[in-house]
């Protein structure tokens, strides 16, 4: 059997963009258009100074240009207005005729300013005279940046060209096979009428599967055929797939000896006496072949069936590419309707937990708003709307997503949306308006108490654990509650006051709520002011140390200084010197606490190293002690911080003690104990603040690394009228012996209270009966006094 490969007929037209702008090189590549050397040495010379590294390719004739421009690619031209027999615009004609883009530049002796004016309009760059050759690299400089945008301008229109032409191909597609979309009715009826017009005993169309497996998909076949041919796999397209695939048609006329065996035994299988095999080609794909069986007798295929029949494969592969791009259109516009969808999802939703966000939750609020209040003028100015919103803050989520990371952070944030919404009645909405915040729309309400057991359920359903790295964490929450009244013009107005009230829920205490009243405007504005002021006093180091001596009690008449606690002072200069409790708080709340914080630490350690430079006793006798925040307990470079601290300023790890309260420890004790781990590693002192005054159990202390207990001065001060004190004194005291720990009584007033800690035991002491807090002023005269020679501690 002799096999035949004919090309298939038909132009394919390469509709690829081939205009790809040329990279330029880090030498730029210049043609310099000169007949004196000199010149041109300068030029280079010029570049040079200024850094700029070229190639230069010299021609003093237009035919020695045109030959470069030929045979090279340019950067930019510099040209002299005039050479013997040729002129700066014969020779712009020649390179605007090749790289129209390409920066033109004059280096002339003299040019006119008319002249000049004439070369920028005929379209040459910019000119640069040779006596004032300085200014070349910053012309050649901008030309070619100018030449750069313009490029990236024809790039962009380009892009939009081709995004524009795909579209519109797209639409006219639609167009076209609006009439054909079931494309195997197509596919059958073609093959059922060329089996017809042709007589063969089979005309199938063969295409690849998903797995490229050639199946037949449709077949035609004679009245005597008992076969069911769909769905077989084409032996033939598969033995000959890479012929078709190139556009050629397969004549088998006969069984012959030079066809393969695996050839001539599939004819055999398929009881063939010829076959005919054409590619279904269109736009370089492929897309199956139609396959013409004769089992009857031999036949040759006469060139005016076969190009019958290539035309019909034309056809038909049109159809199934007209099919295919509808489906691919179909699935585009699907996939952007998809996208859209889930654009205006994303706006009014938040990605983390799907709950609507502020924008949607202000659009609900407004609208409950106007339905509220459409008959405003029947409401007296005092009576309570129908509906209230609730705004939510979780309690010290800042730590747990600091301690624990974002990832447990957002997971606790998705549990406690899902825990919220379990609160909500029938037609509530709830928001996630940002961070750790929440709001919810309770409309229809009746009274107050529909409110009240809002709340109550958002508290019990927070309050129960949940597990975040293996631990187990309770939160809380503080609710801010606003009703609606006749007075508020703006949804926005009802979440302000939601959230002012949820401040002052916060200044409760945890898990508290708050109903806004009209005196908390006041209040939020005194925190605003007070933030604002803290702001500008880091910024102008308005804060000062004071230092608490700490002495070692030996007996009631004999004690040592041993150390001092670090407090922070404001000078404020609007109201004076400020104490801790006026704004720490509000430090904490913005998170200003951290940078104000490291501060302290820097400044008391500082102050440390000077005295113990003056008073070298200070080294093996003594400490300075300072306070962390629970904002700054959490930050897992607090170790690293700190130690970089000591590092600086020089001070001997041993001799800082950290001071922290039990609460802290308890937030989160996981990290907590890695924490003081590291700190201990370090070898920096821990002390436990107000010990006794949290909810603190033996088996949690034995767990953290301290070094020192300090008795809370509540204890302390009122010992002498609370005999139940006294007893909780001593069993402070015991504990810190058993422990091996030092402990420290703070608040100190009377000598009766230092006597009773001397007589059970405690050995350290600071409070106003030895000294109020000292500027550093007044502590270097403290210490100057107490290791005079003449003292004793010398």
């Amino acid at each position: 059997m002799v096999n035949r490969f004919l090309p298939a007929q038909g132009v394919i037209t390469d509709l690829s963009n081939s205009d790809h702008p040329i990279a330029t090189p880090s030498a730029l590549r210049l043609l310099v258009v000169e007949d004196v050397q000199e010149d041109v040495e300068l030029i280079d010379l010029v570049l040079s100074a200024a850094g700029i590294s070229c190639e230069i390719k010299v021609a003093d004739s237009l035919q020695q240009c045109e030959s470069l421009l030929n045979n090279g690619a340019f950067d930019a031209v510099l040209a002299d207005y005039r050479l013997p027999g040729l002129q700066a615009p014969d020779v712009f004609q020649a390179v605007h005729a090749r790289q129209p883009l390409l920066p033109f530049i004059l280096v002339t002796g003299s040019l006119g300013e008319e002249a000049a004016v004439e070369c920028i309009k005929t379209g040459m760059t910019d000119y640069v005279l040779k006596d004032r050759l300085y200014r070349l690299p910053t012309v050649l400089r901008r030309a070619l940046a100018e030449a750069q945008l313009k490029l990236q301008q024809q790039a962009a229109l380009a892009q939009i060209e081709q995004q524009a032409w795909r579209e519109s191909i797209l639409n006219r597609i639609f167009q076209a096979i609006r009439e054909t979309l079931i494309l195997e009715e197509v596919l059958q009826t073609t093959v059922d009428q060329l089996q017809i017009a042709l007589n063969v005993d089979r005309c199938m169309i063969v295409q690849p599967t998903a797995d490229q497996q050639m199946v037949v998909q449709c077949a035609s076949l004679s009245t005597t055929e008992t076969r069911d041919f769909s769905g077989h796999p084409c032996k033939l397209c598969i033995h000959y797939e890479g012929q078709l695939k190139m556009g050629q048609q397969v004549f088998l006329p006969s069984l012959d000896a030079e066809m393969s065996p695996a050839v001539a035994a599939d004819l055999r299988e398929s009881q063939l006496q010829s076959a005919l095999l054409t590619p279904l080609n269109y736009h370089r794909e492929y897309f199956g072949s139609l396959v013409l069986h004769q089992t009857r007798s031999p036949r040759q295929w006469s060139l005016e069936e076969m190009s019958l029949v290539q035309a019909v494969a034309e056809q038909c592969a049109i159809a199934i590419y007209q099919a295919n791009l509808y489906a691919q259109a179909q699935y585009e516009l699907e996939q952007r309707r998809r996208i859209e969808d889930q654009l205006r999802h994303d706006a009014f939703h938040d990605g983390l937990t799907g709950l609507p966000n502020r924008a949607l939750f202000l659009d609900r609020l407004n609208h409950a708003r106007q339905i509220a209040h459409r008959n405003q003028a029947e409401m007296s100015p005092n009576e309570l709307g129908n509906f209230a919103v609730l705004f939510l803050d979780l309690d010290d989520f800042r730590i747990i997503n600091d301690s624990l990371g974002h990832d447990a952070g957002d997971f606790l944030l998705q549990v406690v949306a899902a825990r919220l919404n379990q609160c909500l009645r029938v037609g509530d909405t709830l928001a996630r308006t940002s961070g750790d915040e929440f709001a919810i729309l309770l409309e229809d309400i009746e009274s107050i108490d529909e409110i009240l057991v809002v709340v109550a359920n958002i508290q019990t359903v927070l309050q129960q654990s949940i597990t975040l790295e293996s631990q187990e964490i309770f939160i809380s929450s503080c609710i801010g509650i606003v009703i609606d009244a006749p007075n508020y013009n703006d949804a926005s107005q009802l979440l302000r006051d939601a959230d002012t009230a949820m401040y002052q829920a916060k200044d409760k205490g945890r898990n508290s709520y708050q109903i806004f009243s009209w005196t908390m405007h006041a209040k939020v504005k005194q925190r605003l002011q007070l933030e604002n002021d803290l702001r500008r006093a880091l910024n102008k180091h308005e804060f000062e140390l004071v230092y608490q001596p700490i002495f070692h009690l030996l007996s009631q008449s004999n004690y040592k200084l041993c150390g001092f606690e670090a407090l922070i002072r404001w000078h404020d200069p609007d109201r004076g010197m400020r104490l801790p409790d006026s704004f720490i708080p509000t430090a904490e709340q913005t998170g200003l606490i951290l940078p104000m914080g490291e501060w302290v630490i820097w400044q008391a350690c500082k102050q440390w190293k000077e005295w113990v430079d003056c008073w070298p006793q200070l080294k093996e006798i003594g400490n300075i002690s300072v306070n962390l925040s629970p904002a700054q307990f959490v930050q897992l470079d607090l170790p690293d911080q700190i130690e970089r601290i000591l590092i600086n300023t020089g001070v001997d790890f041993h001799q800082l003690r950290i001071e922290i309260t039990e609460s802290v420890l308890m937030q989160n004790e996981v990290a907590s104990l890695e924490i003081l781990t590291q700190l201990k590693a370090k070898n920096i002192q821990v002390a436990m603040d107000d010990f006794g005054t949290g909810y603190s159990s033996l088996s949690y202390l034995l767990r953290f690394p301290k070094d020192v207990l300090k008795i809370d001065k509540s204890f302390v001060s009122t010992l002498e009228e609370n005999p139940g004190n006294q007893e909780i004194i001593k069993t402070i005291l015991a504990l810190g012996k058993n422990m091996g720990l030092d402990i420290v009584a703070e608040g100190i007033e009377t000598a009766n209270q230092a006597q009773f800690l001397l007589e059970q035991g405690c050995t350290f002491g600071q409070g106003y009966w030895f000294s109020k807090p000292l500027t550093s002023e007044q502590a270097e005269a403290m210490l100057a006094t107490h290791f005079a020679p003449d003292n004793g501690n010398f």
